[in-house]
């Protein structure tokens, strides 16, 4: 026979169905979830997390994470990130005429070099998803979607920064 529900332990059922989507994400995106495990192995010198299926990790290791970076390869995708992220500053900026006069006189400076070192962080981020990339099929659709987010967050949070007490007041 079944029980009524009980309504002061909506929390404990609210609490379990946001853990099982939060189990169905870990295993949607395995392969981030194995980065993340690598960077806190790496980090922590921390042998098993038993959140983690340890068979997923050692395949990524032995296939991913041992692989030496390839300069050449690496450095395209930071220039193009660098140059689209360099190229989006230069106009933002060529629209002020005239600066305000409490602004130091190499304004500009600050937000050439940070939104073009943080469009370079976006190519980078392309980069490292390069296997994510080339599995095919909808992990492709994923990695390329994701990394585009990563791209624009990226170069919004480098505008951000690199405008914060002239423009961005």
């Amino acid at each position: 026979m079944l029980k009524p529900f009980n309504p002061s332990k909506r929390k404990y059922l609210v609490i379990g169905i946001f853990f099982f989507f939060i189990k169905k994400a870990f295993s949607f995106f395995g392969a981030f979830i194995v980065s993340f495990n690598f960077v806190i192995q790496s980090t922590f010198q921390i042998n098993r997390l038993s959140i983690f299926n340890s068979d997923l990790i050692m395949t990524a290791q032995k296939n991913v994470f041992k692989q030496p970076v390839h300069w050449p390869s690496l450095l395209r995708p930071v220039l193009i990130g660098a140059g689209i992220a360099l190229v989006l500053i230069i106009v933002f900026l060529s629209g002020v005429d005239q600066p305000k006069p409490e602004w130091p006189k190499f304004w500009q400076l600050k937000p050439l070099i940070v939104v073009t070192l943080a469009g370079a962080a976006g190519g980078a981020f392309y980069y490292i998803m390069g296997p994510m990339r080339y599995k095919g099929g909808w992990q492709k659709i994923v990695a390329i979607i994701v990394c585009l987010i990563v791209y624009v967050i990226g170069l919004w949070l480098g505008t951000v920064l690199g405008l914060n007490g002239t423009l961005w007041n």
